[in-house]
């Protein structure tokens, strides 16, 4: 992960992240709470948005052009009283919003769980003031390093998540949910910046597993799994963008019939 904006205050830095994510770009805080905790946050206290690196230019893109959006601040040597009340109102109303919004995303209650009993948290949970989670950041294989952080909604379910899943030091996956439950999950299993691995699921449920081509973005093999199990397998044998070969399988995983898909 690499900065990409220094944040006034914890709100400013998760408004930026909702905009973001918005755009279907991921990225996490740094620096509004733990600070110390897992070595990994800036001493001063800083608070930080930060993205993967293959993310960095879209992600500046996007807040290059929202902060060229916000109105410039007009000083008046002598406003008028109707102006001045109306400004004041709506000073009031922006302040009220940003409450408001703090209120229920900005991290100020932590917890931690540690799972071997060393004396080092090895997951830290944050609440905003209305008791939602906001963040989990979890060291799954124990070695002292996140690798795995979940993000929440205003409503305090889940939303999405990155995750190092070699343990190498680089987040390659990133999921996302629906209704609290996981809905698909990217994958960049080479390291390229590219999301060659694509998983969607049902309810929870793994249903297929998508090989994409690195230029294309076009799957070149799609599996789909009952149960867990492997049940039908498609291929792009000619590398044209369409899948033309389906493979079928038993229930102990052998293929039992392959036949060419009608191309329509």
């Amino acid at each position: 992960m690499t900065p990409l904006y220094q944040a006034s205050n914890a709100v400013e830095a998760y408004m930026i992240l909702h905009l973001l994510e918005q755009k279907g770009l991921s990225g996490r805080v740094d620096g509004e709470y733990l600070q110390g905790g897992i070595g990994e946050l800036p001493a001063a206290g800083l608070v930080r948005v930060m993205v993967a690196e293959q993310d960095y230019e879209a992600a500046k893109a996007i807040v290059d052009e929202w902060d060229a959006a916000q109105p410039a601040q007009v000083h008046e040597s002598a406003p008028a009283s109707g102006g001045r009340r109306l400004g004041m109102f709506a000073a009031g109303v922006i302040a009220g919003l940003i409450c408001a919004y703090g209120y229920y995303r900005t991290p100020v209650t932590i917890d931690g769980i540690d799972h071997n009993f060393d004396g080092v948290p090895d997951e830290h949970r944050a609440y905003s003031p209305a008791g939602r989670p906001v963040k989990t950041e979890a060291d799954r294989n124990l070695d002292g390093k996140v690798d795995y952080i979940t993000a929440y909604g205003t409503n305090g379910i889940l939303e999405s998540a990155v995750s190092d899943d070699d343990f190498n030091g680089r987040f390659e996956s990133r999921q996302t949910f629906r209704a609290g439950q996981l809905h698909r999950r990217e994958t960049d299993t080479d390291g390229d910046g590219f999301h060659d691995l694509r998983s969607s699921y049902r309810h929870g449920v793994l249903q297929s597993v998508e090989y994409l081509h690195p230029v294309s973005g076009l799957p070149r093999r799609i599996d789909y799994f009952r149960l867990g199990k492997l049940h039908a397998e498609e291929r792009d044998t000619d590398h044209d963008g369409r899948m033309d070969t389906r493979i079928l399988y038993n229930a102990s995983g052998e293929a039992v019939a392959n036949e060419a898909i009608r191309q329509d």
